[in-house]
């Protein structure tokens, strides 16, 4: 497991050098067919299939809104990133990206990456972190 300051001086260094970032339809790993159009129901998740083993694995946990909370004011929130309130950072506008995407699709983003943004593989260790984190998200946002 890396250590936590050295994740959060990655996180940094690669948040601080996107100030740009959009959405490309098709957005998602490498030869998967994942949608970037909302999800019926606010892209709330749910039983639909999103073409990606690990994907619907990970949508399938239950989220902890708590965990998720805390997952993403210690990663995706530092400044250079998101911002706490998901509009002041140098990544995307959390109002103008979360409608866009899916729950496939933003699981693809947190996995992969995009645009300057690092895969948090490197900082969320277990799927329930990444499940958690975007139920987070989703809700607050």
């Amino acid at each position: 497991m890396v250590a936590a300051g050295a994740v959060a001086a990655s996180a940094l260094a690669a948040c601080s050098s996107s100030p740009s970032w959009s959405p490309a339809v098709g957005a998602g790993p490498s030869g998967s067919s994942l949608s970037t159009g909302a999800a019926p129901g606010g892209g709330a998740g749910g039983a639909a299939s999103c073409n990606d083993a690990e994907i619907d694995a990970i949508l399938a946990l239950t989220p902890d809104l708590d965990v998720g909370q805390e997952q993403f004011n210690k990663s995706c929130a530092l400044q250079p990133c998101h911002g706490d309130d998901g509009v002041n950072g140098n990544g995307p506008d959390f109002n103008v990206v979360l409608p866009q995407y899916d729950d496939c699709g933003l699981m693809a983003i947190m996995l992969d990456g995009k645009s300057g943004m690092i895969s948090l593989t490197m900082v969320f260790d277990t799927d329930q972190n990444f499940r958690d984190a975007l139920a987070y998200v989703r809700a607050e946002f």
